[in-house]
């Protein structure tokens, strides 16, 4: 194996052991703004009387999988389903006082890995990011105006869905949950 070959496995080894730490911490991503359950709760606690279809819909993920979050959430007693009053095959999704509990404390977790560069010196952290720097610089642009589109595309559904002060809050704390990955750009 080439050096280049070592660094790239040392990089996947570095990036598995950090993600099964992550698992390991929190399973199914409930304290984590970020992932699974953790969105869930926080998207209930701005907009409830959800249906399942909708959060579906705003998080992006599959029904399948909402619907094994949902169950995990409702065995733990976060959330509750129960069948819409107009149509009994929709069912709606509101949070519990504990599952309020959860979400608040969701919103105050400070989620970060910081720990795994706490034993460089200034200058150590400053040739690293000089490094990672170089290798942003080898990887292929993406064209930005399709990306922007597809997301300026998606916000303006998801806004005329929830209203735009509804809205506005889901961006606010999704502006909060990404604000250390911005920084860095």
């Amino acid at each position: 194996m080439n050096k280049k070959q070592q660094i790239i496995q040392k990089m996947k080894i570095i990036h598995a052991k950090m993600r099964m730490q992550q698992l390991k911490d929190n399973p199914y991503g409930i304290n984590n703004p970020e992932k699974g359950q953790g969105r869930i709760l926080l998207l209930l606690s701005i907009q409830p009387n959800m249906p399942t279809k909708d959060i579906a819909y705003l998080l992006n993920i599959r029904q399948q999988s909402l619907n094994e979050s949902l169950k995990r959430l409702e065995e733990n007693e976060y959330i509750k389903r129960t069948p819409s009053p107009e149509d009994k095959r929709i069912m709606i999704v509101n949070l519990t006082d504990k599952g309020q509990e959860k979400a608040n404390q969701v919103k105050k977790q400070n989620h970060n890995d910081y720990y795994i560069l706490d034993n460089f010196s200034d200058t150590e952290l400053s040739n690293l990011d000089n490094y990672l720097n170089k290798m942003l610089d080898n990887l292929p642009n993406l064209k930005e105006s399709d990306l922007d589109a597809q997301m300026k595309n998606r916000f303006k559904r998801m806004k005329e869905y929830m209203g735009k002060e509804r809205f506005e809050k889901i961006i606010k704390i999704r502006h909060n949950m990404f604000k250390n990955f911005h920084d860095f750009q």
